[in-house]
């Protein structure tokens, strides 16, 4: 075989490779551990008009950390989803930190494997040094979602009603911004963090 021939053979496996590997990717949930930052906002305006003189804006910068990996439930595969993020006191917001923990188990591929339901299996939230205590969710709870768009992979957790997360997972870097509040809860937190993996 030729030098020519032998790079012209080399360039076309990698272009199979490649295209293979588009074709292939699909939207589930990379595993690994991330560390970063994020910024929160807090609005409180009150639940009623006496309460509005209580007006409340609190605002800071936090680290945080995402951690996925393998897990089980019931028998079946899953994902581990740990967060926590280290805010500190506020006069508006229970202890010094998030920590939350979530199972996630995938029930559904559509539009050829680019987006993917999960359902929730478990959920615990803590807001201090105590671990969260992991509850089961209902049957069926399809409460995420995963949207692989291009070399993107977009998550969105509802984990409860008023609180969401949505992922943006890029290379090694992923951006996570949520809230949680609303209307009826007398206030809003919203949040955006950027994550570097670690590992």
């Amino acid at each position: 075989m030729t030098r020519h021939v032998q790079v012209m053979a080399a360039a076309m496996l990698l272009t199979y490779a490649l295209g293979c590997a588009a074709r292939s990717r699909t939207a589930e949930i990379p595993l690994g551990h991330w560390k970063g930052q994020g910024l929160f906002v807090l609005d409180r305006w009150g639940d009623d008009e006496e309460n509005a003189a209580e007006h409340v804006v609190e605002y800071g910068s936090y680290d945080t950390s995402l951690t996925l990996e393998e897990a089980t439930f019931e028998g079946r595969p899953a994902v581990r989803m740990e967060i926590v993020s280290l805010r500190g006191e506020t006069k508006e917001l229970d202890g010094d930190r998030t920590h939350l923990v979530v199972v996630l188990q995938k029930e559904e591929s559509v539009l050829a494997d680019t987006v993917a339901l999960y359902r929730m299996a478990q959920f615990g939230l803590s807001f201090d040094e105590d671990e969260p205590s992991l509850d089961d969710v209902p049957d069926n709870a399809r409460l995420a979602s995963g949207m692989q768009i291009g070399k993107e992979l977009l998550l969105r957790i509802h984990y409860q009603d008023n609180f969401v997360d949505l992922f943006q997972f890029t290379g090694d870097v992923v951006h996570k911004h949520g809230t949680f509040g609303g209307p009826q809860a007398e206030g809003i937190v919203h949040w955006s963090e950027t994550l570097r993996r670690q590992r």
